[in-house]
């Protein structure tokens, strides 16, 4: 009698197929995760020196190597608003950028990588901010780190073929506002830490020893 023995456990399937992000889900974590980057980037910066923010680095550098003509125009259509709709501008551009960067990531790490470089560019930019020390590329640096490891957490829930079922899509949502929470909770405690220490040392320059009413008596000698 020839006896065989089965394996009750099946083979796992050769080729089966690899899911992939679905588009709007890849933009979405593109955004959040370059939110992430500025939020986190912010609180650090607010720490120790609120100007090394990768928020202010990028709007200073804009403002600066923004050619004089487009300024003149700006200044002449918006007047008082001209800075507002630049930043408004800038904004939209980095929106896109974080949407193509997740959007790169869905199937390779294109899209971490569009982000460390990214990053490397506003570091560069810090150092070389008046008054700048090599330290205040540390907000930013940290702030990518945060933003590529959210990028793909998010990219690894992200719902899409052959995975695309409600409870993923929730299970994304909730991990997306998450996120969200973050970079928000973020730029607003940074934003509130740089405040108290801004009046913190505009209290202390302000203040002077009172001179006394009356001198005090001489110590006699000996």
């Amino acid at each position: 009698m020839n006896n065989r023995i089965h394996s009750a456990t099946p083979e796992p399937e050769l080729g089966s197929p690899v899911r992939t992000p679905s588009p709007a889900a890849a933009a979405l974590a593109g955004i959040l995760a370059g939110a992430i980057v500025l939020g986190i980037g912010h609180l650090v910066a607010a720490l120790f020196a609120p100007d090394a923010s990768p928020v202010y680095v990028i709007g200073s550098t804009v403002v600066d190597t923004t050619p004089h003509a487009l300024k003149e125009w700006a200044i002449r259509e918006f007047g008082s608003g001209d800075k507002a709709v630049l930043f408004l501008a800038m904004a939209v551009v980095m929106t896109v950028a974080a949407a193509v960067a997740g959007l790169l990531d869905r199937r390779h790490r294109y899209g971490s990588v569009l982000l460390a470089v990214a990053g490397l560019a506003v570091m560069w930019a810090a150092v070389r901010r008046p008054d700048a020390t090599i330290s205040w590329a540390l907000p930013t640096l940290i702030g990518v780190v945060a933003g590529i490891c959210a990028l793909r957490l998010l990219l690894d829930r992200a719902p899409g073929q052959p995975d695309d079922t409600d409870s993923s899509r929730r299970r994304f949502l909730r991990l997306a506002a998450t996120a969200g929470a973050v970079a928000a909770g973020s730029a607003a405690l940074g934003h509130w830490i740089g405040d108290r220490l801004r009046d913190v040392a505009a209290d202390r320059a302000g203040f002077t020893v009172p001179s006394p009413v009356t001198p005090a008596p001489a110590v006699p000698d000996g």
